[in-house]
């Protein structure tokens, strides 16, 4: 699993710039990449420190160079995001020093809480110290869950605008785009201040925290800072297995956690879908 895109809003009109990044195929590693779209003459502005920190530090796993090889422990979607926050404002040049955006990052801020990411919620948020303010949160998760909960975003001018409903529905439009090219989106976002969790403490944050449906309370007037984009590499072994399925006369359906929009396009790429079947009677959504 490997990060290969991220965007963020280049205008006021909520338009998304994306850049592609190069990367070891199916690797954990953030050594010899480049980003393009003139990636190194904007990465100056500041949203991208701020993405790429949201990236590394709401995020419960690590990377491990071992036996020659970079591997990870934790969950691959977190992995890949710690990855990506090396390659976008990391100096990676050898495995010694691969992390240490991430390293230097986790030893300048304090965690103080994590709102734990469920199917239900899909959001993971951080509460942190020594970020922009007193206390932020850190908040990332399914784009229109974390978009729902935005009600300012950061642009590539490191100017601040008001997430009106057709803005959100604009970059909603874009991120299915995005998604229609088989990829997993996810949307970055920080509450400055920390919002209505401002008085959180070691000491009481058991008590304010201990039930999880209360979480969507303290997510509320995030600023979103931009979208990254993840492809799950397809394993060799399906596309051959779906076509013993099909072969044998078995109908296949897809049963997606993510956007229907990904789930459709890795879905034709492994023929699950040909131009002879319906869409909608071939993949669906959990709910559904």
């Amino acid at each position: 699993m490997v990060a290969i895109k991220f965007a963020v809003i280049s205008g006021a009109d909520g338009s998304l710039k994306t850049y592609e990044v190069s990367e070891a195929k199916n690797s954990y590693s953030p050594l010899g990449c480049s980003i393009g779209n003139n990636y190194e003459q904007d990465k100056k502005a500041e949203v991208f420190r701020s993405l790429a920190i949201g990236c590394t530090l709401n995020n419960a796993s690590r990377i491990d160079f071992v036996d020659n090889d970079f591997k990870r422990v934790g969950e691959p979607t977190e992995a890949a995001l710690k990855v990506l926050a090396e390659k976008m404002c990391g100096t990676p040049s050898s495995p010694n020093n691969a992390f240490d955006f991430s390293k230097n990052t986790s030893m300048n801020h304090k965690i103080i809480a994590t709102l734990d990411f469920t199917s239900e919620r899909k959001v993971m948020s951080t509460v942190v110290s020594g970020y922009k303010n007193a206390k932020d949160t850190l908040m990332k998760g399914a784009p229109d869950r974390v978009l729902a909960k935005c009600t300012q975003f950061i642009s590539l001018g490191n100017n601040k605008g008001e997430m009106t409903s057709q803005i959100r529905d604009k970059l909603m439009a874009q991120v299915n785009s995005l998604a229609a090219e088989g990829l997993r989106c996810l949307a970055i976002a920080e509450i400055p201040n920390a919002g209505k969790l401002s008085h959180l403490t070691e000491a009481n944050k058991v008590e304010i925290l201990e039930d999880t449906r209360t979480y969507d309370n303290f997510e509320q007037g995030a600023t979103l800072v931009g979208i990254v984009c993840i492809k799950d590499p397809v394993r060799p072994e399906v596309k051959p297995a779906i076509k013993d399925c099909h072969t044998a006369g078995i109908r296949v359906i897809m049963i997606t956690g993510d956007s229907k929009e990904t789930a459709m396009a890795i879905a034709k790429e492994l023929n699950i879908i040909d131009s002879s079947m319906n869409p909608k009677e071939c993949v669906f959504t959990g709910a559904e």
